[in-house]
C-alpha cells in the first residue's frame, strides 16, 4: 500500500487576473483518513459540504502542460523547477463522495479564488492501495 499519493493538476478559476495555474498537493495515510472523517461528518448531518483550513497544497504560477515530455507524461525531475504562489486561505472541502481543495492568492479577494478539479474519495483510496507511493495529472474531463 502506498504512504503518500501526489496529486498535481490544473485549477480553474472566475477571475482573469489570477497568477495561479497548477498545484501539487501531497497525501499522507493520515490525511486520507482525515478525509474520511469529514466525510463521515457531512453524511451523519446530512450536509452538503464542510470546509476546513488546510496548509497542504502548493500553489504554482506554471501551467504543468508545459512539463510534460513528448508522450504527455509529467517530466518529474522539470516540476522542481515550478514557481510557486503566494495564498492567504488554503482550504480543503469535503462532500458525501468528493473532495477539493481552494485558495485565494496573497492579497485576492474571494472572487479571485481558485480550485482543483474534485477527486471522488473512493478513487483517492484505490490510489493508496497502489504497490508504492503515487504521482499522478489529477485532470477530468
Amino acid at each position: 500500500m502506498a504512504d503518500t499519493v501526489v496529486l498535481l493538476g490544473s485549477v480553474f478559476t472566475r477571475s482573469e487576473f489570477v497568477s495561479i495555474s497548477s498545484y501539487k498537493v501531497a497525501l499522507s495515510i493520515e490525511t486520507l483518513e482525515r478525509i474520511r472523517q469529514l466525510r463521515d461528518c457531512v453524511k451523519a448531518q446530512n450536509a452538503y459540504e464542510i470546509e476546513v483550513f488546510n496548509g497542504s497544497t502548493t500553489w504554482y504560477k506554471d501551467m504543468l502542460d508545459e512539463y510534460e515530455d513528448e508522450s504527455g507524461n509529467l517530466d518529474t525531475p522539470r516540476l522542481e523547477n515550478l514557481t510557486e504562489e503566494s495564498t492567504e486561505v488554503d482550504m480543503l472541502h469535503v462532500t458525501q463522495r468528493q473532495c477539493f481543495w481552494s485558495a485565494v492568492p496573497k492579497h485576492g479577494q474571494d472572487e479571485d479564488t481558485v480550485m482543483t478539479v474534485a477527486i471522488s474519495i473512493d478513487e483517492l483510496e484505490e490510489l493508496f492501495n497502489q504497490p508504492e507511493s503515487v504521482v499522478t495529472h489529477y485532470t477530468k474531463d
